[in-house]
């Protein structure tokens, strides 16, 4: 956890690590489509670019609780635990 220069708030870095170009496109187009994306059950953009050595680097504002990888670890998530997720973050149906 850092903080934002800007407001002093708590936000996650992620950087991309190693000095390739290897993933580099993919991580460009994660940020850049959280960037333009707004969802109040998914992650806050809040900056990106590369670092002076050129790293590039993702900046989301910060959430406390369980991280994916930590809750894939206890077991993999049950059917209605799964459909909630996706009901949450899925686009929502027009009638």
């Amino acid at each position: 956890m850092s903080g934002d220069q800007a407001t002093g708030e708590a936000v996650a870095v992620k950087v991309l690590p190693g000095n390739g170009t290897e993933g580099a496109a993919r991580f460009a187009r994660e940020a850049q489509i959280l960037a333009d994306f707004s969802h109040p059950d998914v992650v806050r953009h809040v900056a990106h670019g590369a670092s002076p050595d050129g790293a590039p680097y993702l900046v989301m504002e910060w959430l406390d609780g369980e991280d994916l990888a930590a809750r894939l670890a206890r077991g993999p998530l049950a059917v209605d635990e799964s459909v909630a997720l996706a009901a949450r973050v899925g686009p929502r149906p027009v009638w």
